[in-house]
This record gives structure tokens, sequence and C-alpha cells, in this order.
């Protein structure tokens, strides 16, 4: 089965001139009733939009234009789809190491001497300086395991997506 999408086309007869070498007006009005008859839903308004996917008959006496032969939109749609995936991840990625910084970040503070020095001097505040070093420590754990997961989910995504093809 052979895939091509909607350009520009207005109508079915341009999409069957641009699908079809040579076609006479006999051949262009059987070009297009296969084009309707693989594609029951070209039939409706509004259905000639770009990006439509449509089935290319195999009717005899048709032949595909040398720009339609090879063509492969669901690979190009998959490729597409693919690229999507790995920006997302990469999104994702990004926005987890921007908040594994900001815990070494304030990590790094409740260490600072200025701090420590302050956190001794209050009372009460040695607990909960302890309290906050460990919801740290818990949320840093938190965010390698989503970090893992997420690999192995975009992982899985990508075998998924190659399996397709």
């Amino acid at each position: 089965m052979r895939l091509t999408t909607i350009r520009t086309e207005k109508n079915l007869n341009a999409l069957a001139d641009r699908l079809y070498a040579n076609l006479t007006p006999d051949t262009r009005k059987i070009a297009v009733d296969a084009l309707l008859k693989a594609n029951p839903q070209l039939a409706q308004a509004g259905a000639l939009r770009p990006g439509v996917v449509v089935t290319l008959p195999e009717k005899t006496g048709l032949n595909l234009t040398g720009a339609e032969i090879g063509k492969d939109p669901a690979g190009d749609l998959l490729d597409d789809l693919k690229a999507a995936v790995r920006t997302y991840g990469s999104h994702l990625a990004t926005k987890l190491a921007a908040a594994q910084a900001d815990i070494k970040a304030q990590e790094a503070l409740l260490k600072q001497r200025e701090v420590a020095a302050a956190i001794k001097a209050a009372p009460g505040a040695d607990d909960l300086a302890k309290s906050l070093a460990s919801t740290l420590q818990e949320r840093r754990g938190a965010y390698d395991a989503e970090g893992k997961a997420l690999d192995a989910t975009l992982t899985e995504i990508a075998k998924d997506l190659d399996s397709l093809k």
C-alpha cells in the first residue's frame, strides 16, 4: 500500500493530476474514482487539507508520476515523531539537571561558614538544618531515580518507534 499526503490541492482533479502521469479527461475520471474508492473520506467537505494522508490506489492504466515513486510519508511522519521525542527528552533532561543543580547549590549554602555559624547561634536551628539537609538528600535521590526512569522510558519509546518501520 502506497501513501502520500495532500499538499495544496483544492480538488480531486488537481490531486489526480499531481499523482498520475499523462492523464486524459477519461483517465482523470478513472483516477478520481479510484482515489475516492481507496479514500472514501475524501468525498467529505473539507477533507482536502494539507497533510492529510491518502492511500494511492493501484489501478491498471494509472502510472504514478516520478515525484511520487518511492515517497514514504509514513516514514517521514515516523522520523518527525522520533525527533519530537528526542527533543522532549532533551528538554526534560535539561529541566532535571537544573533541579539537581539547584539542590547542590542549596546543600552548599547550608555548608557555608556564615550559615553554619548562624545555625549554631540560633536555638532550634540545628534540628531544622538537619531536617532540611535530609530533605535535600531525599530530593536528590528522587531526581536521580526520575532521571533513570526517564532514560528507560525514552529508550523504550525509541525501540517502539523503530519497530514501526
